[in-house]
């Protein structure tokens, strides 16, 4: 389970929470509240902060790091339902039902995040109803983009998926320099094979055929975009 410690919190975390996407039409004076009952923890990479099937009585923010929402099969494999980066919000449907999670939340890299009791929040917006407008516009957009997640998976073959999967890393989560986008090396074969829904051999025959077209590199072990358009014109043809 999450191992992390607790910092303290106040007016400094404010300009945090503005730039958070479901508080991006909240008034200050609505960010101080709910600063004022968040608490801030520091987890570690590879850690799980909740399993699917636990209790649901928290909602969490991103400030830094990474995360990705899994289900695990009854055989044991894994299907990522998507990642989670600084600014986006998970749980947020135990703000509305209180009902067991429905997916698993591990971080992948090391993350900053705010935390959110569900009785805080309630409280919170029954005074400041437009806080719950917010929570469904993130549950809707994650239930579309799960929805076209699955369908490109249930249709396209394992190349597509993986450069499919290294595009929207890149975008989220790249460190781009002169042109040149790196991918952390936070995200390994096993995390690109969850997200494309394939296994790691099959993805490593991707990487090597996309690397021969010349459309990603490796260099000290992270992976290279020299030219994310050129990867995104390749999706067309596979």
């Amino acid at each position: 389970m999450m191992a992390s410690t607790a910092t303290g919190n106040g007016a400094a975390v404010i300009p945090r929470l503005s730039a958070v996407r479901i508080f991006q039409h909240l008034t200050r004076v609505d960010l101080a509240q709910i600063a004022q009952v968040a608490k801030a923890k520091r987890v570690a990479a590879r850690t799980i902060v909740f399993f699917e099937g636990n209790r649901a009585d928290a909602l969490f923010i991103v400030l830094s790091g990474s995360l990705k929402v899994f289900q695990t099969a009854n055989d044991g494999r894994v299907r990522v339902l998507g990642t989670i980066g600084p600014g986006e919000t998970f749980g947020e449907l135990a703000m509305l039902d209180g009902q067991p999670r429905s997916a698993s939340v591990e971080t992948i890299g090391a993350s900053e995040l705010l935390v959110i009791a569900r009785h805080d929040w309630r409280r919170i917006a029954t005074t400041t109803p437009a806080i719950l407008l917010g929570i469904l516009e993130s549950v809707c957009t994650r239930l579309r983009a799960q929805n076209d997640s699955e369908l490109g998976a249930a249709m396209r073959r394992t190349e597509y998926r993986v450069s499919k999967a290294i595009i929207e890393l890149a975008e989220r989560y790249g460190e781009s320099s002169g042109g040149v986008v790196r991918i952390p090396a936070t995200f390994g074969l096993k995390d690109i094979a969850e997200i494309a829904a394939s296994t790691v051999q099959r993805v490593e025959r991707a990487l090597e055929k996309l690397e021969d077209q010349a459309l990603i590199g490796f260099v000290e072990g992270e992976l290279v975009l020299r030219d994310v358009s050129a990867l995104r014109r390749a999706l067309a043809y596979m």
